[in-house]
């Protein structure tokens, strides 16, 4: 599908910014995660990964669907306050509000949001970077460059998405 060339191409940007595959980590935190197709991908590359994709309860159970009947219900894990715990090598799905107002503690290795971070809210935006985008030490983001992107990140990479107009950037560490 064209969604999974335009997440494969994230991915190779990546790659050609930092020398590195994003997949060669434990775990990953997506903000944001569509239908689930960024996890589909990165999990066929890594299947010990632990994923976590924090998102509205809506998504998260588009997202339960389709990876469940692609990657099997035994491979996720639904997050929530009478399941508090992420669990390793499997897609955990995790509503971004109980992260927020911190009744759910997530952390990972590896972070990535593609436009979905520099859409949301700016409440938002500084409490993800105020959490140091949950410990992560590696970033991929795909950020719309006007004003309601308030992302202020040290220590990055960026370089123009070269197949948008020039108001979209990669950033990554």
């Amino acid at each position: 599908s064209t969604n999974r060339t335009h997440h494969a191409t994230h991915l190779g940007f990546y790659k050609k910014m930092t020398n590195n595959y994003f997949w060669n980590t434990e775990s990953v935190i997506e903000f944001g995660g569509g239908y689930g197709n960024m996890a589909r991908i990165i999990r066929k590359m890594n299947q010990d990964i632990t994923y976590i994709i924090i998102d509205l309860p809506e998504l998260l159970a588009l997202q339960y669907t389709y990876l469940g009947s692609l990657e099997g219900e035994s491979e996720i894990n639904i997050v929530n306050i009478d399941n508090p715990n992420i669990v390793k090598s499997k897609i955990n799905l995790v509503p971004s509000d109980l992260v927020y107002k911190g009744k759910i503690s997530v952390s990972a290795e590896s972070f990535i949001s593609t436009w979905a971070l520099s859409e949301c809210p700016e409440y938002l935006q500084e409490f993800v970077s105020s959490k140091s985008f949950f410990g992560a030490t590696r970033l991929l983001l795909a950020s719309f460059i006007d004003n309601n992107n308030k992302l202020k990140i040290k220590n990055i990479k960026k370089e123009i998405v070269p197949f948008l107009d020039g108001n979209h950037e990669y950033w990554t560490r």
